[in-house]
């Protein structure tokens, strides 16, 4: 699989181009991060990269807490969301401390 998130990272849809179906799929793990709360360790470039409909997406956690407990919890549920839909290619990047 060709990773786009750094070689091919023109190719990746972010947020503000993402269908309606995954939008919904952010807004549950933005609601699921909201419910724990992390002022942890800030985590830069965490979130899921897949191909949808043939086209590669990075979905990012959305969190409004800089710590990554906020969010990591929840990736399996997450991930399964988006395996239902159809998503294939499903990696989740733990991105970097700061």
């Amino acid at each position: 699989m060709k990773n786009p998130k750094s070689k091919y990272a023109n190719d990746v849809r972010r947020y503000n181009e993402f269908p309606q179906e995954l939008i919904d799929i952010s807004a549950v793990w933005t609601r699921f991060a909201r419910g724990v709360g992390d002022v942890g360790s800030c985590v830069l470039g965490a979130g899921f990269l897949f191909k949808y409909n043939k086209k590669w997406y990075f979905m990012h956690p959305r969190s409004p807490f800089q710590g990554s407990c906020s969010w990591e919890r929840n990736i399996g549920e997450i991930e399964m969301m988006l395996n239902d839909l159809g998503c294939t290619d499903i990696k989740y990047d733990w991105g970097n401390m700061d």
